[in-house]
Formats: C-alpha cells, sequence, structure tokens
C-alpha cells in the first residue's frame, strides 16, 4: 500500500509539473520571460493551453503510454495482460454424483485502457463462447495480484452443450497472477449459476 501512494504521488507531481511548463512556455512564447508580470488574458491563456495539453496527456497515458516497460516499476505497476492465453477449465457440478470435466480453453484479452480488463472471445474444445465481463485487478496485502469479475456467456445454438437453443450463463472468477508486471500464468477458481464451480489454469501464448 505504500508503494502504491507513493506510485499515486509521483503521478499528481509529474502531472502538475507538465502543466506549469507548459503554462510557462506558453506565456514566454507571447513575450513575458517573468510569469507573474503577463498581463490577465495572457494569464488566463496560458492556463488553458497547460489544461488542455495535460488533458491530453492524461487520455495519451491511460490508452498508451502506460503500457511501456520502462515506466515500470517507479512509475507504473499495473500487470500486462492482453494478448492470447491457453488452458484449461476443470469444472465440476455442485451436488452432483458426476466426475469433474476437463475443458481446454484459448482466451484472447483485451487491455484497452489501464483500469480496463476484457475477455473478448473464448475458444473451447467444443465451441466458441462470447464473453462479456466486469474485472477488475486488485492487490491485497500480500502484494499479488488478483484479477476479479463477473461474467455472461452466451453459447450459440452450434454449441455441443445448448441442445439446438442458444444459452445465456452468469458467474463468477477470481484468478491469480504468478508476476505483478508481465504474468505467464492466471490461475484461481470460478462459480456459474449454473451449478458448477471449479478451477481455471490460464497460460500465455508463446
Amino acid at each position: 500500500m505504500r508503494d502504491e501512494s507513493l506510485k499515486t504521488k509521483l503521478q499528481v507531481t509529474l502531472l502538475l509539473a507538465i502543466a506549469a511548463v507548459t503554462w510557462y512556455i506558453t506565456l514566454v512564447v507571447r513575450g513575458h520571460i517573468n510569469p507573474f508580470t503577463a498581463q490577465v488574458g495572457d494569464q488566463v491563456a496560458g492556463i488553458t493551453f497547460a489544461i488542455t495539453v495535460t488533458s491530453i496527456g492524461v487520455v495519451t497515458f491511460q490508452r498508451r503510454l502506460w503500457r511501456f516497460l520502462w515506466l515500470r516499476p517507479w512509475l507504473v505497476d499495473t500487470p500486462l495482460l492482453a494478448g492470447n492465453w491457453n488452458g484449461e477449465v476443470l469444472r465440476k457440478y455442485k451436488g452432483s454424483g458426476r466426475d469433474t470435466t476437463k475443458v481446454s480453453v484459448k482466451v484472447t484479452v483485451e487491455q484497452p485502457t489501464i483500469s480496463t480488463i476484457r475477455f473478448i472471445q473464448t475458444m473451447t474444445d467444443r465451441s466458441a463462447e462470447g464473453h462479456t465481463e466486469s474485472c477488475q485487478l486488485f492487490r491485497p496485502g500480500d502484494g499479488k495480484y488478483y484479477l476479479e469479475g463477473i461474467y455472461q456467456i452466451t453459447k450459440n445454438e452450434e454449441h455441443s452443450e445448448t441442445e439446438g437453443q442458444q444459452k445465456i450463463y452468469y458467474g463468477a472468477m477470481r484468478l491469480q497472477l504468478n508476476e505483478n508486471i508481465r504474468p505467464t500464468e492466471l490461475s484461481g477458481s470460478y462459480w456459474s449459476d449454473q451449478f458448477t464451480r471449479g478451477r481455471v489454469v490460464l497460460k500465455r501464448a508463446k
């Protein structure tokens, strides 16, 4: 928690520094070497431009810049999860005598911003499944990252488990990352409204 607090302070400090430098450069361009002697109109123009540049910088950072490895770990520590993952799901029906079922999966993960994670498609050894998730990264006191979320799975008519009808399932999952910067394995548990639960193990595709 202390490291996260220091990173937040550093990010805010850099943001303010960018705004201040932009404001000063704007006034210098307008002919004011000493910004404090500038007219009110020039001051307002400098502040407006600084806000604009800083806002663009924040959006760019959220969408692109945070991915660069040279920013880690001193400024950013959000794990990089985007890419293709292969693995398996061990599924068991609650309260039944049915054996555990093993299902091979291929998952595509999108991470369009620093705070957004989506499992956009899963290919099983039976058929394709469309996903809609609300995922977030969680870092408790043990210092390790976990991916937690709720999901909706749509299985089309062609799926071997739907008996010719489209079906929608809901559930939740909690996966642990084996590394904090660029993990190569996600593992944990899941639960669904179809009275199933089990273990999920995913490894980053090479």
